[in-house]
């Protein structure tokens, strides 16, 4: 994985993780963590950490060098309290691919900011509500400031989370679904699935 190759997804995972109060140490930790090599990650002077840096850690672990399978893995990293990871969710997610792909017409106006520098306002004045756009050409023209990024843009998904709660009599189980629908002939696949998680909507009302 060349730096180049991931440049715009970094920087943009750096601006993210300082919304929820993380140094941006927290993106060259996690591109060592997720990376296939054993060569330490270095971005604007800073530096990753692979095995050997690890392994002096108390306890000593190793370095993932696959992609990730829950955003939780960061904490093993970085200090991110359980109410920092809950806000940072939010915003990002883990995906069994290395081929990211943003939808301008459902990302938040913090993601769709986090990717450029230049100013956004006229995207949050519109916000995910009001963004429709049936081709991606569409949005880069109104909005150029995404045109060197628009290989990692899209005006659809491919991967969607389900929440669910399952009842039976007073019991209760919290269910989240991860799918991934193929674009190409539309059949949807689960990949991924998480019991006993408690969603904020299905406990509102009980305080």
């Amino acid at each position: 994985m060349a730096s180049n190759e991931f440049g715009p997804v970094l920087h943009a995972f750096g601006r993210l993780l300082t919304t929820v109060g993380l140094e941006p140490e927290g993106t060259v930790l996690w591109r060592d963590w997720v990376d296939s090599d054993d060569i330490r990650f270095t971005l604007n002077g800073i530096q990753g950490k692979e095995d050997l840096d690890w392994m002096f850690n108390d306890p000593p672990f190793r370095a993932l060098n696959s992609l990730a399978a829950d955003l939780s893995e960061l904490q093993i990293l970085t200090p991110l309290s359980s109410e920092s990871l809950l806000e940072l969710s939010q915003f990002v997610t883990v995906l069994p691919t290395t081929h990211l792909m943003l939808n301008v017409n459902t990302a938040s106006d913090e993601v769709l900011e986090s990717l450029v520098q230049e100013d956004t306002l006229a995207v949050r004045q519109r916000g995910p509500r009001g963004r429709r756009f049936g081709i991606l050409e569409n949005f880069l023209e109104l909005h150029p400031q995404y045109q060197s990024i628009g290989d990692r843009l899209s005006v659809q998904s491919s991967y969607f989370e389900v929440q669910a709660e399952l009842q039976a009599g007073v019991a209760r189980l919290g269910m989240t679904s991860h799918l991934y629908r193929n674009p190409l002939n539309g059949v949807v696949q689960v990949y991924a699935r998480r019991f006993g998680v408690k969603h904020a909507w299905a406990h509102a009302d009980t305080g």
